[in-house]
């Protein structure tokens, strides 16, 4: 018990563990499962330099600058989050070859290959969809799913 009490108050004007010391975490749990098949000195060194962040981000008394670095890798992840999550499921989303333009197009009513043209350069391509759209009808305040 005194070991847990003098730990407390020593912790107490540390800054501790956020999200970014366990995404290090993480990362460094990878590279250490990697390295049992390969045994990598240079993975070993980059290993031991990721845990020593990890150790200073902990036991850190500047709590401004650590709370800085936190903000800004979780700034970084939601753009990445945002950036690979669908951005809406009833619409399809596809890049024209030619223009670059990102085209939203409706999400048809059956599987299988469409057609359609680009607005800015014209262009024919088509659309592969793999996914039916599920199509709703309101009666008398029921919801019936088609």
């Amino acid at each position: 018990m005194k070991f847990i009490s003098w730990y407390q108050k020593w912790m107490y004007h540390r800054y501790g563990i956020d999200e970014l010391y366990y995404f290090i975490l993480k990362i460094v749990t990878i590279l250490i499962m990697v390295n049992l098949f390969f045994s990598s000195r240079s993975l070993l060194l980059v290993e031991i330099f990721l845990l020593s962040i990890m150790m200073l981000r902990k036991y850190s008394k500047n709590k401004k600058k650590r709370k800085e670095e936190n903000v800004k890798y979780l700034l970084l992840r939601r753009k990445l989050k945002e950036k690979w999550e669908k951005r809406d499921r009833n619409h399809i989303y596809k890049k024209c070859r030619k223009c670059k333009t990102i085209l939203r197009l409706p999400l048809p009513s059956t599987r299988g290959i469409k057609h359609t043209r680009c607005p800015e350069c014209h262009r024919k391509m088509k659309v592969l969809c793999l996914r039916k759209q599920q199509i709703e009808i309101v009666r008398k305040g029921v919801k019936i799913n088609i």
